[in-house]
């Protein structure tokens, strides 16, 4: 048992920017629903009472990223990025428990960092892989299989939030918990919704006594007990569908179904074959735990084979030494004079090194400390301007954006764009992290349906130019 998290006691995170959906979008992820609604387009209302509801339902959840908290002393330590960097476990598992089901523990995920040329690769998500799979993330289904439960679902979905637990695969230890909730899946009983939530992991600091003084409501310092401490984000894709049919069972590595007498859960699809296999090996690996005399029959002939080689080497080894002496031969009086030569070449080299080395590290501190910049003026032009891009679809679009003219480039760069605004006066907002470059270095940009973003460019030519008095 653990502590529940209380996520009001910390400055909560940014969240993903627009580069990391674009880069979680371009990283292959196995479709939750194919004939999709997004859950921007639909309010988050209660179904109204006398609204029917489907005879059977599936409810999806996909774990897709991890994304470490920024260190709040990364500006400091920019300069040493080994330093600024917060380090990431290397595998985590998530449980969890969904209405009438059987709480579920996910099998032990990787985490795999992809990053993002024009971002800083402290703060680019971690994608979750799951050992043996085709596809990255891991996606389990829950059906409902009668009406009764279809409403139960819904009304448990518009009432609770789902606690996720997030745990360190090697150390076994509870990293965080946080709670998401689903409102927005059941806005529509009738239509397929999905959504994806980042889901902020938290855990509670408990201390003894009372020394740790914070700040209340009001502004004043008080003593507390504990303190709430923010381990990062995990981003899940939810997904509703009524009327699900038996032929998308085969989609999910892991499917769940509730019986409809008992409200017992049935499990009726698991992993792929490959995956299937790589089990069977890791429990065929536990069974020397409980047997003791397969155990010692495993062991004894890993030893008699062990004891068997060394007792070869040791002879061969023995083998060559006798031969060896046999037909010793006396270096004759050439070998002895190339030896000595040799030898004198090396303390030459010595000799010289040592008389070097002073010169070498003046030259090395005087390259580090001093740098050599060469600026050739050239006549040019620069001019600002943006554009408004919208997603008039009614499902998210990864937009890549193709400029036949060199002269014409987007605005990547944080510090230019600030120049940029400063010097023509631009009230617009600057969203940090806006383009995703490609492995062809092409931008792209990730829109939500019925989104806007205003996307800044810039030409600039290096020509001479000749205005005439007339000319505008």
């Amino acid at each position: 048992t653990h502590s529940t998290p209380v996520v009001q006691g910390h400055n909560a995170n940014q969240g993903l920017s627009r580069a990391d959906y674009a880069l979680l979008h371009n990283s292959g992820f196995q479709e939750v629903i194919p004939n999709k609604n997004d859950v921007s387009l639909l309010e988050a209302n209660p179904p109204s009472t006398k609204q029917a509801f489907p005879s059977r339902a599936c409810l999806s959840v996909q774990l897709m990223a991890f994304q470490l908290p920024p260190n709040p002393i990364a500006n400091i330590l920019e300069g040493y990025a080994s330093l600024a960097m917060i380090e990431a476990p290397k595998q985590i598992f998530c449980t969890y428990k969904l209405f009438k089901w059987q709480p579920n523990t996910t099998p032990k995920l990787n985490l795999h960092k992809k990053e993002n040329k024009n971002q800083d690769k402290r703060y680019c998500p971690y994608v979750l892989v799951e050992e043996n799979a085709t596809s990255p993330g891991y996606l389990s289904g829950y059906q409902v299989t009668c009406e009764t439960q279809a409403e139960e679902l819904v009304s448990y979905l518009q009432s609770y939030k789902v606690q996720l637990d997030l745990w360190d695969g090697e150390s076994l230890m509870l990293i965080g918990s946080g709670f998401v909730s689903l409102k927005e899946l059941v806005s529509s009983v009738m239509e397929s919704v999905q959504v994806i939530k980042e889901v902020e992991i938290s855990s509670l600091d408990v201390f003894s006594s009372n020394d740790l003084l914070v700040l209340d409501q009001n502004g004043q310092f008080c003593h507390s007990q504990g303190r709430t401490i923010h381990q990062g984000t995990l981003v899940v894709r939810f997904g509703y569908q009524p009327d699900f049919p038996e032929s998308h069972i085969c989609n999910f590595e892991h499917f769940y179904s509730l019986d409809r007498t008992d409200n017992n859960t049935v499990l009726r699809a698991v992993r792929q074959h490959s995956a299937t296999q790589a089990r069977r090996v890791s429990k065929a690996k536990h069974m020397t735990e409980t047997d003791n005399s397969l155990c010692t029959l495993l062991h004894s002939t890993a030893d008699t084979n062990t004891s068997a080689g060394k007792e070869n080497s040791r002879k061969l080894e023995r083998m060559r030494m006798i031969r060896g002496r046999l037909h010793k031969v006396v270096p004759e009086k050439t070998e002895i004079i190339s030896e000595l030569k040799r030898r004198k070449d090396f303390q030459i080299l010595d000799l010289y090194r040592k008389d070097i080395k002073y010169h070498k590290i003046d030259s090395l501190l005087t390259d580090l400390i001093c740098s050599e910049v060469a600026l050739d003026a050239a006549p040019g032009i620069a001019y600002y301007f943006e554009h408004e891009l919208k997603n008039q679809l009614n499902e998210n679009l990864l937009l890549t954006i193709e400029i036949p003219d060199s002269s014409v480039s987007v605005v990547s760069s944080q510090r230019e764009l600030r120049y940029f605004k400063h010097l023509y006066k631009s009230l617009t907002p600057i969203e940090n992290d806006l383009i995703h470059f490609t492995d062809q270095n092409e931008p792209q940009i990730f829109l939500q349906p019925k989104e806007s973003v205003i996307v800044p460019f810039k030409y600039q030519s290096f020509e001479v130019f000749s205005f005439s008095k007339h000319s505008k």
